[in-house]
């Protein structure tokens, strides 16, 4: 796999590798990470310095990466969709943490927001 990664390298010419400026992934899953892993022989010091992750859209504009109005222009609406998801899935997650025995200030929290029944 390597020698493919190696070959893969090598058809980019160097000016197209020393003008990228920066590599961010939004929402990276573990096999992107793995994939990238796998490249790290392959791939120089300097690009490693320009691969960003990001886990939510809004670290684009809070880390500075991008402007908010560039980001919502540019970035589809089917990203936004999917964060939307996940964000209630981890909204969820922690409200059946909290009904299953999360501690009590968790409780507390919940009650004060209106979640109490």
């Amino acid at each position: 796999m390597s020698w493919w990664l190696l070959s893969l390298r090598l058809r980019l010419s160097r000016g197209h590798r020393k003008n990228l400026c920066g590599l961010t992934i939004v929402h990276p899953s573990v096999w992107v990470r793995l994939l990238f892993l796998g490249m790290r022989p392959v791939l120089g010091a300097g690009f490693w310095k320009k691969l960003h992750y990001v886990d939510r859209i809004e670290e684009l504009w809070l880390d500075e990466m991008m402007e908010e109005g560039v980001a919502r222009r540019n970035i589809p609406q089917a990203v936004f969709g999917y964060e939307q998801k996940i964000v209630e899935e981890a909204e969820e997650s922690r409200n059946l943490a909290i009904a299953l025995g999360a501690p009590l200030a968790a409780r507390e929290r919940q009650y004060q927001q209106g979640g109490h029944e």
